[in-house]
């Protein structure tokens, strides 16, 4: 019991205990910006010439950029896609789904906290020049899944080519979008870096209207390297981490937030190039920006270069993560190996269970009680144990204060009295470290478990935050956080122990320590620690009950008087 506990400590500090932050950094400003669906300017920062032909040429006057207009939108899967052609953005994403908790609709809508239109997913930033739409050649919605864009674009420097933009929104939660740089002049034309975003994530809170979580409202770079390893930044890491993150070579990259994942992924090696702005309350948080990047290239006169994406934006859904590509399922971080394998599986049995029975709670207490259920064995051998420690308890200090100055004796001594009654010392401990990595892999698939968010159950509104049922003078009363801290005490009174008084006083006072640092779980977990604790006291007692009857047993055995024996006749 004591390793678990400790286990739980050592969770809950590094899961909620006080967080390190950066330095404040901002994005890097951009070449045009949008507000209200109006451009506002279209004059780049910097005016530094494309490499090539081109350069050797004064920079041409900007051109006008073609204003805003309605946004085109198409849809798949329940996710539907607002696509503004002036800029070949996709300026708004509408999910399905509970999990905006403010809106008047359960959907959420995704839109942009950058305030360039070129940040929004497949905005196109050149660099050393500016893009500019002259104007819109065609905008066909060829049907409500599928979209075709062509612009005549012309750059700082006065070069002419085309852009067209094909997008296709694919399942639930996806985008395949393709993009052809034209050259229809007959000279060659000298293209810059390209750079096309995905799009811009805050943290999760500000998306949804939540209460703020310092334990989960983490906020991630990801990347997947071309051999297929998928690493992650934390956005709130120091300027030279985050400058490392810089022209990586990747498969996919994006951003990660508690529930949701935006990522894209390019059919042609691409380089990482992501950017980060504050959070406007001012607090060391960030939207995360996240682009593929690709080198500079010559497009010769009437040639085309094409670049294909995949696109993913929505929940951290096992299945819809696989499906995208099959490393992406990384991004829920559910533990290190073989935590994440257990999590997973647990992930996946909660929603078996909750496909049946149609309640996502109902389906917690039946896994906890599962797993329980397998376990159970184990326990009980490990309580014996525990039980047969407690009973030789005073032989155990008897010899120890006999042996004192000889601690080689004193340590013979007592192995002899374990091989006299039968006793492993660690009998009560090892059953329970099989234990703790099926513990640690539930604490991570339900702690993370989008599947869960504004679930309802009895009193919980939603089982991925606190049950609070009142605030009194400013503090949330969460009730299965402050049953299980009870529980808890209730079980420690039942487990047997042989600490001396001192340490079994310590350990009392364990359950408050872990109150306040758990305080603030979400309720799926406090709904299955809950439980579980439940089915511990219940198993004790039952073992308790067991033993006297077997004791009981025993002793009347002892009063009986021995059988006479039979005489044997030859």
């Amino acid at each position: 019991a004591a390793v678990v506990i400790g286990a739980l400590v050592l969770i809950g500090w590094f899961m909620y205990g006080p967080k390190m932050t950066a330095p404040q950094t901002t994005a890097q400003n951009t070449t045009e910006q949008v507000s209200d669906g109006k451009a506002q300017s279209a004059t780049p920062t910097t005016e530094t010439p494309a490499p090539g032909p081109a350069a050797e040429k004064a920079a041409a006057p900007a051109p006008q950029q073609t204003a805003a207009i309605q946004a085109v939108t198409i849809s798949a899967g329940g996710s539907t896609y607002a696509i503004q052609p002036a800029f070949g953005t996709v300026e708004k994403i509408t999910l399905p789904g509970k999990f905006n908790k403010n809106a008047s609709s359960d959907a959420i809508e995704l839109t942009g906290s950058f305030p360039q239109a070129e940040y929004n997913p497949f905005g196109i930033r050149p660099e050393g020049t500016v893009f500019l739409c002259e104007k819109i050649l065609e905008s066909k919605k060829i049907n409500d899944a599928e979209y075709l864009l062509s612009r005549q674009m012309r750059d700082g420097f006065g070069n002419q080519f085309i852009i067209e933009s094909y997008y296709k929104a694919v399942g639930e939660y996806r985008m395949q979008t393709v993009i052809r740089f034209k050259n229809t002049s007959g000279k060659a034309i000298q293209m810059p870096g390209i750079l096309v975003s995905a799009g811009d994530l805050q943290p999760w809170y500000q998306l949804s209207g939540d209460k703020r979580s310092n334990s989960q409202e983490t906020m991630t770079v990801e990347y997947c390297t071309e051999s297929g390893k998928t690493k992650y930044e934390n956005a709130v890491a120091d300027d030279d981490d985050w400058a490392e993150l810089q022209n990586k070579t990747v498969r996919w990259a994006g951003s990660t937030n508690r529930f949701f994942a935006q990522l894209l992924k390019s059919a042609e090696a691409a380089q990482l190039h992501c950017d980060r702005k504050n959070s406007p309350e001012g607090s060391k948080e960030f939207a995360v920006n996240t682009n593929a990047k690709f080198k500079p290239f010559v497009l010769e006169p009437n040639a085309v270069k094409e670049l294909n994406f995949d696109y993913y934006m929505g929940p951290k859904y096992p299945k819809n993560l696989s499906a995208f590509d099959s490393e992406a399922v990384e991004v829920m971080h559910l533990g290190w190996f073989p935590i994440d394998f257990l999590a997973h599986i647990m992930l996946k049995i909660m929603n078996f269970i909750q496909s049946f029975i149609g309640s996502f709670g109902l389906s917690i207490i039946l896994l906890t009680l599962l797993v329980r259920l397998i376990f159970f064995p184990v326990t009980m051998k490990a309580n014996d144990s525990m039980r047969e420690m407690q009973v030789l308890a005073p032989k155990l200090k008897e010899i120890r204060e006999k042996y004192k100055d000889e601690p080689m004796l004193a340590q013979t001594k007592m192995s002899e009295l374990y091989k006299e009654h039968k006793v492993n010392p660690l009998g009560g401990c090892l059953p329970m470290l099989i234990q703790i990595p099926v513990f640690i892999a539930l604490y991570y698939a339900l702690g993370g478990a989008a599947e869960l968010r504004g679930q309802s159950f009895l009193w919980i509104k939603d089982l991925a935050q606190p049950d609070t049922v009142a605030t009194i003078f400013g503090l949330n009363i969460n009730p299965l956080i402050i049953a299980w801290t009870g529980l808890m005490v209730v079980q420690q009174k039942l487990t047997p122990t042989s600490m001396d008084p001192m340490q079994a006083k310590v350990m009392l006072a364990m359950p408050l320590v872990m109150l306040f640092i758990l305080y603030t779980l979400p309720a799926a977990l406090t709904l299955y620690w809950t439980v579980s604790q439940i089915f511990s006291i219940l198993q004790m007692i039952y073992q308790n009950k067991r033993r006297k009857k077997n004791d009981a047993n025993g002793s009347q055995d002892q009063g009986k008087p021995a059988s006479k024996p039979k005489t044997v006749r030859s």
